[in-house]
């Protein structure tokens, strides 16, 4: 399918939302400059744990400021709530970044594109859906047969972003969460440099290791103790295997392989 058709080919099927256009209010669309950038990815794919590392990156490059800023603050979610907020300006940043799960509307932008898994990242996505109650989440729907009925959405979404990068890969920038995983500092410095931060090795220290896994989950168990379930859940490559059954895993393989290993080829530095 060609690029300008998989932005068109859209999913009509019950109780399956469109990820790929996910909602975004006109209003914020409308007051999108071309500067922009984003942090694009399929739901559950290391998005929000991204967003930490860099607002950690921007405060403690600045210790003159109040470093108690909201992640919101400076890399807004553009479903929520609207781009612009002056503590970016306050922290010097050049040009916003924008947190999306849309990479329909925002395709004409620069973006770093995470990516993570398949079946890792459904998986997760099931678990927040429950967590959250979400409507598209199906009373007594089992994991495997929620991966399997959403798959065409991670699907699409990743096709979108491999042929964006293949349109202009100087403003598509891949990040695999797995590498991510395995060495943080290097795949931190690398999204900065894109972002054109400007950062230390030891600002990228510090900010990899306030936002390890266990210290974002400890911080949520702080704010609410009695939770019966977690944002942060598990937060490692190939949990998926620890829940779906074995068919089910080589299935999602199977499908994804061809779109997961060109993610991971674009992902990879040119020496």
């Amino acid at each position: 399918m060609s690029f300008l058709g998989l932005f068109k080919k859209k999913l009509h099927k019950p109780g399956i939302p469109e990820v790929a256009g996910m909602h975004i209010p006109t209003a914020h669309l409308n007051a999108l400059q071309p500067s922009d950038q984003f942090l694009i990815s399929y739901p559950r794919s290391g998005n929000t744990w991204m967003r930490n590392l860099l607002k950690d990156v921007i405060i403690l490059s600045r210790p003159d400021l109040p470093q108690d800023v909201h992640p919101d603050h400076l890399l807004p979610d553009i479903h929520q709530g609207g781009p612009a907020h002056p503590a970016q300006q306050q922290f010097g940043m050049q040009s916003r970044i924008l947190k999306s799960h849309n990479i329909r509307d925002i395709h004409s932008h620069r973006a770093v594109y995470l990516f993570r898994t398949a079946a890792d990242s459904l998986l997760s996505y099931y678990h927040f859906g429950i967590l959250r109650r979400q409507p598209w989440i199906i009373e007594g729907e089992t994991a495997d047969d929620f991966c399997r009925r959403f798959l065409p959405t991670w699907d699409v979404h990743m096709r979108i972003a491999l042929e964006m990068h293949i349109a202009s890969p100087a403003r598509v920038h891949f990040v695999s969460y797995e590498r991510l995983l395995a060495d943080g500092l290097h795949e931190l410095r690398r999204v900065v440099d894109f972002y054109g931060l400007i950062a230390t090795d030891e600002t990228l220290t510090a900010a990899t290791e306030r936002n390890s896994f266990e210290k974002l989950r400890a911080r949520e168990q702080q704010r609410v103790p009695d939770a019966k379930g977690f944002f942060y859940r598990k937060g490692r490559e190939g949990s998926a295997r620890e829940e779906l059954s074995a068919a089910t895993v080589e299935f999602l393989e199977n499908a994804t392989h061809a779109a997961h290993a060109q993610a991971r080829q674009f992902a990879t530095p040119r020496s």
